[in-house]
């Protein structure tokens, strides 16, 4: 995507991209057990049954396979063959010759500013590793709780990712306005007064609306920062910084749901979710003042 675009779209390309994909989640959760029942009941199958799954994963491949058609469409984006392109749209970086000095790492991938790359990738990580222990069991702890029904938390969950796509969508004028890591650090600074209601409101109604506004702000600033970052690095090393972002958030998840079940294991429900609270607002409020810290003044000089 940053290969094929101007850096002045990149914030509106890649927030389109990321509201797209929510809501697709939102589209495919809702209608594709529908759909799977009712092919199935057409076919005389069980529609609690294997046979329906078997029919959600022959769309699933279906589907798969039009979105590598559509991906054979695609320009060939290797930085070499795309350079002169790059030079000449304003503000991109130019081609230099290979410089000795350049840091590799053992697999041969050319990395030019280490320190660079681990200021782009340590916020992340830590945002991956406080989420990975409270988003994917924040159901649990919504059900446990207030005793919700699982049709009702399937609605506040449904609302809370149509704000994010509404979050998503207002960013590039933030960015614009403010500046690109000035508004990430906006709306992720002011997601992290949500997390203590989240984590410690006895009231459900603040609970749901907690919820709705945390995810909405802190996922809002995932696009522009992706741009951003891919601003900021060598053509040659930005497929190295996508992919060590996608490892590294794998990588917190799995740190932080870890962390989670030791806890649950140890110190039980309430104190383990205590702990999980504690732990994502301290590390949330760390990684935005990182990005704050390393790269206000990079923000400002463009």
């Amino acid at each position: 995507m940053t290969e094929h675009s101007e850096p002045e779209h990149r914030n509106e390309l890649f927030a389109i991209q990321f509201a797209i994909q929510n809501v697709t989640n939102i589209v495919a959760a809702v209608l594709g057990g529908v759909v799977a029942v009712l092919i199935a009941g057409s076919l005389g199958l069980d529609p609690e049954g294997p046979g329906t799954y078997r029919i959600i994963l022959v769309i699933m491949a279906l589907l798969i396979v039009g979105a590598l058609g559509t991906v054979t469409l695609l320009r060939d984006d290797r930085p070499h063959l795309t350079a002169g392109r790059r030079l000449r749209a304003a503000g991109e970086p130019a081609s230099f010759p290979p410089d000795p000095r350049r840091s590799r790492f053992l697999s041969g991938i050319v990395v030019r500013d280490r320190g660079r790359f681990v200021r782009l990738l340590l916020p992340g990580l830590l945002i991956a590793i406080g989420a990975g222990q409270v988003i994917p069991f924040l159901n649990l702890y919504v059900q446990r709780t207030f005793g919700l029904e699982l049709a009702s938390l399937n609605a506040v969950f449904a609302l809370t990712s149509l704000g994010t796509v509404l979050a998503i969508l207002t960013q590039p004028w933030l960015a614009r306005r403010f500046g690109q890591i000035t508004s990430v650090v906006l709306v992720q600074g002011l997601s992290i007064p949500f997390l203590v209601v989240l984590g410690f409101s006895p009231i459900l109604w603040t609970v749901i609306l907690a919820i709705a506004v945390r995810n909405s702000l802190m996922n809002a600033g995932n696009p522009i920062f992706t741009a951003f970052a891919m601003d900021h690095v060598l053509p040659v090393e930005r497929a190295t910084l996508s992919a060590a972002m996608s490892v590294l958030w794998q990588i917190g998840w799995i740190v932080g749901g870890t962390w989670y079940a030791v806890l649950q294991a140890t110190i039980g429900f309430s104190a383990g979710y205590t702990v999980n609270f504690v732990t994502i607002i301290v590390l949330y409020s760390t990684a935005t003042a990182l990005y704050w810290i390393w790269f206000r003044e990079v923000d400002r000089r463009r």
